[in-house]
Parts: structure tokens; sequence; C-alpha cells
């Protein structure tokens, strides 16, 4: 199974899938149900939703991805630590 993070900022949301981006959002499920849609992710890019970690980002990438507009296609480009 792949490894699955979610990354959290103020209102951006983005899903790692073995640390690249595959989806990001203000909400993922925007407009759909929030449990629903992220068992469809599961499914989709083949991870385990009970060991997706969820973790939020640090200020300063917070202020970069607001500046940029998105988040970054791999996860080693950001300042802090996502691992």
């Amino acid at each position: 199974m792949n490894n699955a993070i979610l990354i959290i900022s103020n209102d951006w949301e983005g899903l790692y899938i073995n640390e690249i981006l595959v989806e990001e959002g203000h909400t993922l499920n925007q407009g759909y149900n929030r449990m629903k849609h992220f068992v469809d992710l599961a499914k989709k890019y083949n991870f385990n939703l009970s060991e997706m970690r969820e973790a939020y980002l640090c200020q300063e990438d917070i202020n970069e991805t607001e500046d940029m507009g998105y988040f970054p296609e791999k996860i080693e480009e950001f300042i802090g630590k996502y691992e």
C-alpha cells in the first residue's frame, strides 16, 4: 500500500501519496461527504485510510504557499519536515 499524508494549511489542503502531491484544494471533498470522499481517495490511490497521517504546515510554509497559490509537487520542497 502507498503512504498517504494530508497536509493542512489555513484554508488549503493537499494529499501527498509517497511524497508526491496528487490532490489539493480548499477542502479535498469540495461539496461531497468528506468521509465517503476519503474512502474513495483511499481506493483510488491505494492507501490505508486508517494509516493516513495529517500534518499542519509551519508558518513559513503557510506564507510560501499563500504567495505561490498552490502546494509544491514534492513534499520535500516544503521548508518544514512532514515525513
